[in-house]
């Protein structure tokens, strides 16, 4: 790696645009979970592996998250948040364990976005050869999609918030169309509520239930990285607890209708059996053969949405990272006619490119290895990256003068913190439920992100002088940056 210098010695470059407001948000939130390609991919995997208690975890999830988001929001009112939840950890406990969180949180959208890869290149196909009658080996499909990627990374961000919001408008009036038309025909066996009783819930392999929940609300917290491009920050706090209440109301909704159309005992011997189509025959049997077909199409625009949303995090994380030091400084370089970090964008693409390869060569699968395996450590890094930035809130706010802001937030703050540490420790014990192996495999997704924090904490110490948390500093000027005109 480059030697990395302070930020004080980065010349000028254009500020990111102050663009977006909360809908842009919410897009961006919303296309990182991938509400089609989640719903048709992996609930049918948490069904399968952990219940039809799936339907009332995605409420327990979602409680879990908007404790935790009181904190969020206040704390985010309070700090800059350019770098997001790691940011928050620099505030609440220390530079070195913010670095580590810094690793963490970079990691963790990095890997989600090319994980994805191998699912939309597998549902690529599909869709190619049932619509067209086109087949193409996966790598194609992959490094198509990556190359896409690349491309809208480096466009306005407000253009991808665009074509974001239009593919998750399609993929959710969807989804309810054919959730609403199965609960209206009764399903095999009429509408259960045994899906929301808490026996179901946290009973049996909850565990992997909980690991395919808590993955449906990825990226909700990105909304703090957006903060130097947003028209007004309270946006910021609208779209938190927005986006949490509705792919809860969502994916509860959805979750329960896919089990209606089996039947309680029926829908896990489905999910069991062949949880790629469980989803298609439902709409099949209920809705229709058009349907399938819109199904297939959306299902791939949905994985795309997911990769470009993950991707444009990962981007500005690492712009964030390169403008203090953690990485080198020319990932915060800012592309004048965009206000895009460029640079960070295309490392990324090409670090997809070569992953992507190397599963090939190796002949991975491209759902089994390439998405289970390279995601599996972003759904431990998710949770493990707020209870570090909850444990930080809570550091933060014990601090300050007494107040019935303080007293709520370490409240809540304390409850969602308890909750995401047994949900990692459920997740962990789990963890072969969701990638079907034993073993080394195992061990080494379970210790990537912990691994990444003590690496990217014994970095801070090694380069102590060299390290200056964004918060840690007055808020750069336009004119503190890279220059660059492309």
């Amino acid at each position: 790696m480059a030697a990395i210098e302070h930020n004080a010695e980065i010349p000028a470059q254009p500020s990111r645009r102050q663009t977006l407001g909360t809908p842009h948000l919410l897009f961006f939130v919303v296309a990182a979970a991938a509400p089609v390609g989640f719903v048709l991919s992996a609930v049918p995997l948490a069904i399968g592996r952990g219940g039809i208690g799936t339907v009332g975890a995605f409420i327990v999830t979602a409680v879990v998250l908007l404790l935790f988001a009181v904190g969020f929001v206040a704390m985010a009112q309070r700090v800059q948040q350019v770098g997001g939840l790691y940011e928050f950890v620099v505030e609440g406990i220390g530079r070195v364990p913010g670095v580590g969180a810094a690793y963490v949180a970079v990691a963790t959208y990095a890997l989600a976005a090319i994980g994805a890869t191998g699912a939309f290149a597998v549902f690529a196909d599909i869709a190619s050869q049932d619509l067209l009658g086109f087949e193409a080996p996966w790598i194609v499909w992959a490094l198509g999609v990556a190359a896409l990627m690349g491309v809208f990374g480096i466009l306005r961000i407000e253009a991808n918030a665009k074509i974001l919001g239009a593919i998750i408008v399609v993929e959710i009036a969807m989804l309810l169309i054919v959730a609403c038309v199965i609960v209206w025909q009764g399903g095999a066996e009429g509408p259960s509520i045994a899906p929301w009783q808490p026996k179901e819930v946290f009973g049996g392999h909850s565990g992997a239930m909980f690991a395919v929940t808590f993955a449906a609300f990825a990226g909700f917290e990105a909304t703090a990285i957006y903060s130097d491009e947003v028209k007004n920050k309270r946006s910021i706090a609208r779209a938190t607890f927005l986006v949490i209440v509705a792919l809860a109301a969502l994916y509860s909704f959805v979750t329960w209708a896919l089990i209606t159309a089996y039947g309680n005992i029926g829908a896990v011997s489905a999910a069991a059996t062949d949880p790629t189509t469980m989803f298609f025959t439902a709409t099949q049997t209920y809705v229709g053969t058009w349907a399938v077909r819109i199904f297939e199409v959306l299902i791939v625009a949905s994985w795309f949405a997911s990769i470009l949303a993950f991707h444009n995090a990962t981007a500005r994380y690492l712009a964030t990272m390169g403008s203090n030091g953690m990485a080198p400084k020319w990932l915060n370089t800012i592309r004048r006619k965009s206000g895009t970090p460029w640079k960070a964008s295309v490392s990324h693409t090409a670090l997809t490119f070569v992953v992507i390869t190397a599963f090939a060569v190796f002949d991975g699968d491209p759902f089994l290895d390439l998405y289970i395996l390279g995601s599996t450590p972003a759904i431990i890094g998710i949770p493990l990256l707020e209870l570090l930035a909850g444990i930080a809130i809570i550091c933060y706010f014990y601090r300050r003068t007494p107040s019935r802001t303080r007293t709520v937030v370490l409240v809540t703050s304390g409850l969602a913190a308890a909750c995401l540490a047994a949900v990692i420790a459920a997740i962990i014990a789990n963890i072969e439920l969701f990638t079907a192996r034993t073993g080394a495999a195992n061990v080494i997704v379970s210790a990537l992100m912990f691994l990444l924090f003590l690496g990217g904490m014994a970095w801070a110490l090694l380069r102590r002088d060299h390290t200056t948390p964004h918060s840690a500093h007055p808020r750069s000027s336009p004119d503190q940056h890279n220059q660059e005109s492309s």
